[in-house]
């Protein structure tokens, strides 16, 4: 649906007219009922707060449409700076990092409103994927036959350039999406007083418990592997001298080297100290955070545009992998499938039983409770689609405090993705067998440390996942072959991790109140 701006003079008529166009809009995009009223009310608030602001009518530009892979709603007015997605009590700013939330900008004598309606993309990309598959499997076999030097000669001069340009966008973006997107999300958090009261509890509690489930998959994903081991008569001491290397070399010794070789411990740490060191200096510098925040936007939109080509990409990629004779990898793809399933099920019901045991309430009224929020986020393959679901959810059937809605579970949707960073895990295993890379003991701690991290850092846009593999494969040694392999297994696994992560989100939640007293038992066991 092409975006399309339109004026108004603002008055009753006219908001009445622009808040049914989003209503008439999200419906067309197939959008469920509460968020289409939602979104209804906060446009015709939004509108009412900047016509009461001004003493006389003054006139609106509006935009309903598709704009850098999301449908949005825009308006523009000429005046005094005013910006009507503040009101007293209210603090947004997590929801507007992760563009949930209304953002407001002033330039030249012009006010500029935003907000996202709707993030639902993800279904094409899935069809045009598969059909690069059928057409991969289609095209392979044809050209069986072909004379092996013409097959060789289209290979060498077509699709391999292809490739090599297609990992080469991958890794120029994939840095800097994750260093802007971790200081981003940092400076989401307000400022230091907000980090200091809440916020560092519910980010350590996010970390600490997104480490211990990438250390809980590596061992249970160990068992169903089989690994060359470089380590062959080096003691536990060399091991561990090892591994406190890899964490003593966590920061860089210059800001560029790390993008440079694709180092993703060090390209995090880089984003953390930035994000801090912005927020505990404040509006001293505010027009650096300015730049961070729409760099990390820009990033993201960089990201979404390399991916809407992904499709092309697995068409030649998968050609090759054809051509080159390793049909039988592609085939054992169902192994990291099934082990992920296995140890992300196992891990749900254990952090359920858990959840249940510390709230005292049954774990079926639990599960009851949270299932339709991640039924949806399944079938829609989109978290953002179903943050207004599980806020509400959170809130209205789990008995959760709503400050500390407003504040975990935000910052949770970006941060904590439980299915994303065993997905992770899992894979990493599964390449480091398949191409028999020689693993030891640090290799297995840069392997959790890196899935955790990168699973923190991934923001939550369509394709996002798919920048990470570059990263994380070329800080574990893993071929960048494989690369083509984990797009076509994320085909599946995307839709299934988007609800564990849904989930998993909600459960912490309502632990996390548990412990902060901020938990309405009452609600919880109804």
């Amino acid at each position: 649906m092409k975006a399309v701006w339109k004026e108004y003079t603002l008055n009753a008529e006219s908001i009445e007219q622009i808040s049914s166009s989003v209503q008439e809009y999200m419906k067309e995009l197939g959008e469920d009922t509460r968020s289409i009223q939602r979104n209804r009310l906060l446009v015709e608030e939004l509108l009412l707060r900047i016509r009461d602001a001004y003493e006389t009518e003054i006139t609106l530009s509006v935009m309903i449409g598709r704009h850098l892979g999301r449908h949005v709603f825009k308006i523009s007015y000429e005046g005094s700076a005013f910006d009507p997605t503040v009101s007293e009590g209210e603090d947004d700013v997590l929801l507007e990092t992760i563009g949930l939330a209304p953002s407001w900008g002033f330039r030249k004598n012009v006010n500029t409103v935003s907000m996202t309606i709707s993030g639902r993309a993800k279904r094409g990309r899935l069809f045009k994927i598969l059909l690069a598959i059928v057409l991969a499997g289609l095209f392979g076999y044809l050209g069986t036959f072909l004379p092996k030097e013409v097959r060789t000669g289209i290979d060498d001069n077509f699709i391999l350039p292809v490739m090599s340009c297609f990992l080469g966008l991958l890794s120029t973006f994939a840095g800097f999406m994750i260093a802007l997107t971790i200081s981003s999300g940092v400076l989401g958090i307000g400022d230091m007083s907000a980090l200091s009261k809440i916020g560092k509890k519910v980010i350590l509690r996010f970390v600490f418990i997104t480490f211990l489930t990438s250390l809980v998959a590596l061992a249970i994903a160990y068992f169903f592997f089989s690994f060359s081991s470089d380590s062959a008569g080096q003691g536990a001491s060399f091991q561990l001298k090892g591994v406190l290397t890899m964490f003593f070399n966590i920061v860089p010794n210059n800001p560029v080297d790390p993008f440079m070789t694709g180092n993703a411990l060090q390209i995090i740490v880089i984003g953390l100290f930035v994000g801090v060191g912005l927020l505990a200096l404040g509006e001293k510098t505010k027009l650096v955070r300015d730049f961070v925040n729409e760099g990390a936007s820009l990033t993201q939109w960089l990201t979404t545009s390399v991916c809407s080509v992904v499709p092309f990409f697995v068409f030649v990629a998968l050609l090759h992998q054809v051509w080159s004779d390793r049909v039988a990898l592609l085939l054992s793809l169902w192994r990291p499938i099934l082990v992920t399933a296995g140890v992300t099920v196992s891990w749900v019901i254990l952090m359920l039983i858990y959840v249940s045991i510390r709230t005292k309430c049954s774990p079926i009224k639990i599960l009851k409770k949270i299932l339709p929020v991640y039924v949806f986020a399944t079938s829609t393959g989109s978290s953002l689609m179903a943050f207004t679901l599980g806020m509400d959810t959170c809130r209205e059937k789990l008995g959760v405090d709503e400050s500390y809605v407003k504040f975990a579970y935000p910052m949770g949707n970006v941060v904590y993705m439980q299915g994303t960073v065993v997905y992770l895990t899992v894979i990493s295993l599964f390449f480091a067998d398949a191409y028999h890379i020689n693993v030891s003991l640090v290799w297995f701690a840069v392997a959790v440390v890196s899935a955790a991290l990168l699973s923190i850092a991934v923001p939550p846009i369509p394709g996002a996942a798919i920048m990470l593999f570059t990263v994380l494969f070329a800080q574990l040694g893993i071929p960048e072959d494989a690369i083509v392999l984990a797009i076509t297994m994320d085909i599946i696994m995307d839709f299934v991790d988007t609800g564990i992560n849904v989930m998993m989100l909600i459960m912490e939640v309502t632990n996390g109140a548990r412990s902060m007293k901020r938990l309405d038992y009452d609600v919880l066991r109804s």
